[in-house]
């Protein structure tokens, strides 16, 4: 009897060698169905962990606090509260009862004072998409790319979702960062014809994209008037300073080039102020760590890690970087050169990947500057001279700009207008708005959908 049984768990546990293997591309296949399994279910759960969150605020007496909003907005960081103050003061002058939700406690629009406009802490990341999947307004407008993809999810109690472009950009934003929104408004028309472009080649219906604008150079715009007034704060330099303000990451110059980029032009005797990007401070430390170790014995190299660029960015007279976008406030506020660094970039997984034409930012770098490859850095002290003595700069500069951002410096109002005028549409609707509203919100997310299944 032992035998039996011995011999049946010998057949059961026994596995023959297989003589036999996975192709290549078959194996390629295998490995990214499970990453896209994997990668969907985590979305699955987190969704609803978020829905799970909600229920239980709203027991635990959440549910009494709820009110209906008619205009909302929500800032991811403190960052962006540059953003929003000027459509905020906008709707306060006008007496106009807004929402200003922020998931950050160091958020300047939480000392924003105003008998109209209420500010508002919700936390941050689950307890915050939690507190949004339970809005109940009418418009909520958001700087937060990404929508009904990844965490912030739309509520059944929302009728309209509104991206504020909050840069000059078109930008590097992941697939399917704006085709959930229902209104887009755009900073200047490069944007306008990026979106048209993915909605054509995804087959989406047309949402609402507006000319806006690019509300926080209203803000520098305002910035500037005060610290040009103030002649105490603008020192004079014999000697051309130059600012060197790079993105993080693999693209970020820093990263790229490092000390053989500052190196000779320190030695050159040049004024150097490095910024590197707030993100860099937190995910590149030792990287940061090494080239302040290295480049010590430069007396004539300072390191900027204030939470504002703008003194920095008054004070300098050139500014090397690369797709920053702060190369663009730089050039557009001070209508300043930036030089810079020439190198391929990654668009893969990106929507500029699925754009037919170069993304406007890299058309217009030699129109506010000019671009240096890994080659000419030897010629770099030369090339800065030249383009700081460059008499016809500022009017390239400004040309750009007047072709590139609606309203320029004046967007803030704009925006208010425009965030209005949808809220009355929704609240006062027609028949055929609402036709329109309904096919927008149903049929974008039916043919979405099928697009992101198509691609796991």
């Amino acid at each position: 009897m032992n035998r039996k049984y011995f011999i049946i768990s010998y057949i059961i546990c026994f596995v023959p060698s297989a003589f036999a293997y996975f192709e290549p591309g078959t194996g390629s296949i295998l490995i990214s169905s499970i990453i896209s399994l994997f990668a969907t279910s985590l979305f699955y759960i987190k969704d609803i962990c978020y829905k799970i969150q909600a229920y239980r605020a709203r027991w635990s007496g959440q549910q009494a606090e709820r009110k209906h909003h008619g205009l909302a907005f929500y800032c991811e960081g403190p960052q962006y509260w540059n953003t929003f103050k000027p459509i905020l003061e906008s709707l306060d002058q006008r007496g106009i009862e807004a929402t200003y939700l922020t998931s950050s406690l160091d958020d300047m629009g939480l000392k924003f004072e105003s008998k109209f406009v209420t500010c508002q802490y919700i936390g941050q990341s689950t307890k915050a998409y939690a507190y949004l999947q339970m809005l109940e307004a009418d418009v909520l407008a958001m700087t937060t790319p990404g929508f009904d993809v990844l965490q912030i999810k739309r509520s059944k109690r929302v009728k309209h979702y509104a991206y504020i472009q909050h840069a000059p950009t078109t930008g590097v934003y992941n697939t399917y960062s704006f085709d959930y929104f229902d209104s887009i408004l755009c900073s200047g028309p490069h944007q306008i014809k990026a979106l048209r472009t993915l909605e054509q080649k995804r087959g989406l219906p047309p949402k609402k994209i507006l000319e806006s604008g690019c509300p926080y150079f209203d803000v520098l715009m305002d910035q500037k008037k005060d610290i040009f007034t103030s002649s105490s704060k603008i020192h004079q330099h014999e000697q051309t300073r130059i600012l060197i303000a790079p993105t993080w990451d693999t693209n970020g110059l820093l990263h790229r080039f490092g000390v053989d980029l500052i190196e000779p032009l320190a030695r050159q005797g040049y004024d150097i102020t490095i910024r590197p990007h707030p993100q860099s401070l937190i995910v590149e430390v030792e990287m940061i760590n090494s080239l302040k170790q290295t480049l010590q014995k430069y007396h004539n190299i300072k390191w900027d890690e204030n939470p504002s660029a703008f003194e920095t960015l008054a004070q300098s007279d050139i500014m090397i970087s690369d797709m920053s976008g702060i190369i663009f406030d730089y050039a557009f506020i001070f209508e300043k050169p930036v030089i810079t660094m020439k190198f391929d970039i990654d668009l893969s997984g990106s929507d500029a990947n699925d754009l037919s034409e170069p993304l406007w930012e890299l058309q217009a770098l030699d129109q506010i500057g000019r671009q240096v490859s890994l080659d000419e850095l030897d010629k770099l002290s030369e090339i800065t001279e030249n383009l700081s003595q460059d008499q016809g700069i500022k009017d390239r500069i400004r040309a750009i700009r007047d072709n590139s951002v609606f309203y320029y410096g004046k967007s803030g109002s704009v925006i208010a207008n425009q965030l209005l005028n949808i809220r009355n549409k929704l609240t006062q609707p027609s028949q055929e708005h609402l036709e329109s509203a309904s096919y927008s919100f149903e049929e974008r997310d039916h043919v979405l959908n099928d697009k992101v299944e198509a691609s796991k």
